[in-house]
Formats: structure tokens, C-alpha cells, sequence
């Protein structure tokens, strides 16, 4: 009885795993699906750099994708975990970002800093364009 009950479940098992998985009809697999443009390269280019313990330079410089861009945020985290975001331009808006843009950070930031800059396209989608210590 033992052996008929362990075969019974084995064949259920295998049988529920042999079957293929249904996706809904029409749904989206990416961006592109559901806007018709293609998403942008990787080739924005933007820099921070750490001016002195006070204050941190970020320059957008521009790149292929740039007349997508509509909006460069950047997020500074300092060593006591204190976080400070702003953004060139806003998702809102049509206008690309302005290349050679700058935007300065004031602290203190005598130790190490993490910066993260994130573009935004024009098409919905978000590209990380730079992830760095300074």
C-alpha cells in the first residue's frame, strides 16, 4: 500500500512539473514592447569628483543617448549613513538634460563618500551611470 501511495505521488509531481508555464496574453516582456523605442546604450557619461571636504562636483558630459535624457539623478551617501539626493532636470519634463550640466553637493565630506548617479529616459526606462566611492 506503501509503495502504491509513493507512486501515486511521484507521477502527480511529475506530471505537474512537466507543464509548461502560460503567460497572459499581450503582456509586455520590456520597455520597448509597450512604447516602440529602443531602450539607450550604455554611453551617458557623467563624473563626481570631490572638490575639497566640503563640497562634491558632479558633471553630466553628455553621449549618444543624450538627447533621451531627461533627467540625471544623483544620490551622495557619506560615511555616517547621512543621504542627500538632486537631479538635473526632472522626469516630468520633455527638455533633455543640458550637457556639461553641473551640480554641486556641500557637506562636510571629510571621509569617503558613495555616489550613485541614475539616468532617466525619455522612453520609462533608467540606466545606473555611475556607482562610485570618492
Amino acid at each position: 500500500m506503501k509503495a502504491l501511495f509513493v507512486i501515486l505521488i511521484c507521477s502527480l509531481l511529475a506530471a505537474g512539473c512537466a507543464q509548461p508555464s502560460v503567460q497572459p496574453a499581450g503582456t509586455p516582456q520590456s520597455p520597448e514592447a509597450t512604447t516602440g523605442i529602443p531602450a539607450p546604450g550604455e554611453s551617458i557619461v557623467a563624473t563626481a569628483q570631490r572638490i575639497d571636504s566640503t563640497k562634491i562636483l558632479v558633471t553630466y558630459a553628455g553621449g549618444p543617448d543624450a538627447d533621451q535624457l531627461i533627467e540625471l539623478q544623483t544620490t551622495v551617501i557619506d560615511s555616517r549613513g547621512s543621504v542627500k539626493t538632486q537631479s538635473m532636470n526632472s522626469r516630468l519634463d520633455t527638455t533633455p538634460v543640458q550637457r556639461g550640466g553641473t551640480d554641486i553637493f556641500l557637506g562636510p565630506y571629510t571621509e569617503k563618500v558613495h555616489v550613485l548617479i541614475t539616468g532617466y529616459f525619455t522612453n520609462g526606462s533608467h540606466q545606473d551611470i555611475l556607482d562610485a566611492w570618492i
